[in-house]
């Protein structure tokens, strides 16, 4: 949530819908180095380079924090069991007011 709220503000101001230009930020200052691309593309490479580092960094921080608490190490033991054994399924439908069996299977779903 946070990676994108950086990512909408640095997008907003980029397009000069978002915070004026007195204000630093790096939408700002990515937008105000487009006209330099060629003598000076250092002056967009860094803050564009810096946003992706920060969501990036956000988002794996996010990852880390909330992984092990959703998934604790006690639960990945029991994955190795099957979660539905299904024996002799069967299936039967009618057909022009006739019974048909038309198959059967057996075996764990996983």
């Amino acid at each position: 949530m946070t990676g994108t709220a950086i990512i909408l503000e640095s997008t907003l101001s980029f397009l000069a819908l978002g915070v004026r230009p007195p204000t630093l930020t790096l939408g700002n200052l990515v937008s105000e180095a487009k006209g330099d691309v060629i003598s000076a593309p250092h002056r967009i490479l860094f803050p564009g380079l810096f946003i992706t580092l920060i969501v990036l960094s956000i988002n794996f921080l996010g990852d880390g924090l909330v992984t092990p608490s959703i998934r604790p190490a006690s639960r990945k033991a029991d994955m190795t069991q099957p979660l539905l054994d299904v024996n002799e399924l069967t299936v039967d439908f009618q057909i022009e007011a006739r019974l048909c069996l038309c198959g059967s299977w057996s075996g764990p779903i996983r």
